[in-house]
């Protein structure tokens, strides 16, 4: 099915290379695929019950990294001996309910104890237990959300998690040549009530989908091999994979020599680079000095521009 798309953001000069050069990215959010929608905090029938009763919708379950979590449960009858719970869970109020596989762990809770009982990753858990209380625990992305639900004889319990996730991609280049075999690390953080920012995640994997609750991040791009990394502020929405393509401003540097040693610096001082052998680096623009063997060289890197070295200096 074709997925609806909302311009989220066009994001300028406002990200910043480790030697002050800017970069330029953009973002788009494309609606996730999920099941046909159902009303929040409905009964779904199962086989051989009847709807007896809804409960009321929980305001809000523990749920990890800030954002809020709901959680709807509903109860049916069920005959003696055939008690249980099923579980599922939704990215959004309102959303369908999520197809992929969530992590549900069950936990039995008694005299202060809790046991494990159920340890499983499904998009929907149905579990046959003893009357008493559990603790439900939802891993989903990087969202985690609990619940202590209480099962009583006789009754059929189905408990439909709102989680409040979103999802984030990044793909980073260099310049208007799209360059995209340099090595980069997107660092994930989430930005407080209070302003700092606290890490959340990293991935190596270009274009790596990272789902994670709603609320506002910051993504830095850092190119491993050279001096160059942004940070672009992004707003996740629930139910929304937001990817973001980040080009920086900077040059590429190909250091061709086959086995000799070589140094590379800035020229005003601060970053330098040792290495031997064949290396792709990508520079913030500026001046370097270049040394191999004996031969010392300035580079004066641009963004967008290509230098290719020699052993020597060359």
């Amino acid at each position: 099915m074709p997925f609806p798309m909302a311009c989220i953001a066009k994001q300028g000069p406002g990200c910043r290379g480790l030697m002050g050069k800017s970069c330029r990215a953009s973002a788009a959010a494309l609606a996730f695929l999920s099941s046909p929608v159902a009303p929040a905090g409905a009964a779904q029938d199962m086989p051989g019950l009847t709807l007896a009763a809804l409960t009321a919708t929980h305001p809000q379950a523990r749920g990890g990294m800030m954002a809020p979590v709901r959680v709807a449960q509903s109860v049916s009858v069920a005959p003696a001996g055939q008690e249980g719970i099923r579980l599922a869970a939704r990215l959004e109020e309102g959303g369908g309910l999520i197809e992929r596989p969530v992590r549900w762990r069950l936990f039995r809770l008694e005299e202060g104890e809790r046991s494990l009982v159920r340890d499983a990753a499904a998009p929907v858990l149905a579990h046959r237990l003893a009357p008493g209380d559990y603790l439900v625990e939802a891993r989903y992305g990087l969202r985690t959300a609990r619940q202590v639900v209480s099962l009583a004889a006789g009754e059929r319990r189905d408990v439909v998690f709102v989680l409040n996730v979103g999802a984030l991609r990044a793909i980073t280049t260099v310049g208007r040549s799209n360059v995209t075999t340099a090595p980069v690390e997107h660092r994930i953080l989430r930005r407080l009530p209070d302003g700092e920012l606290q890490p959340i995640t990293r991935s190596r994997t270009p274009g790596e989908i990272v789902r994670l609750p709603a609320g506002r991040y910051v993504v830095e791009s850092v190119f491993l091999n050279g001096n160059v990394r942004t940070r672009n502020e992004v707003l996740v929405k629930p139910g929304r994979l937001h990817s973001l393509a980040v080009r920086a401003l900077a040059g590429v540097v190909e250091i061709a020599t086959e086995r000799d040693a070589w140094q590379l610096r800035a020229r005003d001082g601060g970053w330098r680079l040792k290495g031997r052998g064949r290396a792709r680096l990508v520079l913030a623009p500026g001046a370097y000095i270049w040394r191999a063997g004996a031969r010392e060289r300035v580079l004066r890197v641009r963004a967008d521009s290509l230098l290719r070295l020699g052993g020597a200096g060359r």
